[in-house]
């Protein structure tokens, strides 16, 4: 039986991430081959060659350069961002192409608590507070 393998329709949903400056590198699909396509008398994932970005890479995601090809993304920039792709696979004779999906990064203002407490100050021309 020859090797079957086709991108997963419709696209996979992945979660979105909230916004954080300290986060930049956050694994969003742990395993590109099994969550974006579906195959059947397939060799061994692990013999996979290669997972890349089709067409223009995203600005803010990465794909693994060995198996299991995981994808990560960055969370700090300002105000969120989605970003929509396609991932190309290749067994080594032929490559693969995913449906395309997206993967969206909210701004989701989270407020401090306990509230931060800010001094009063009398207004004062001759001193700048």
């Amino acid at each position: 039986m020859d090797c079957e393998i086709g991108p997963i329709f419709p696209a996979v949903d992945i979660p979105r991430k909230n916004f954080d400056p300290k986060i930049v590198d956050v694994v969003i699909i742990e395993d590109t081959l099994n969550t974006l396509f579906t195959g059947t008398g397939c060799e061994a994932n692990s013999s996979w060659k290669s997972c890349t970005f089709y067409g223009t890479k995203p600005s803010h995601l990465s794909i693994d350069t060995k198996y299991p090809f995981a994808i990560s993304a960055d969370l700090s920039p300002v105000g969120g961002y989605d970003e929509s792709f396609i991932v190309t696979c290749t067994d080594g004779d032929k490559s693969y192409q995913s449906t395309p999906t997206k993967f969206i990064v909210d701004c989701v203002t989270i407020p401090i608590t306990p509230a931060v407490v800010i001094p009063n100050h009398p207004y004062d021309p001759v001193h700048k507070y």
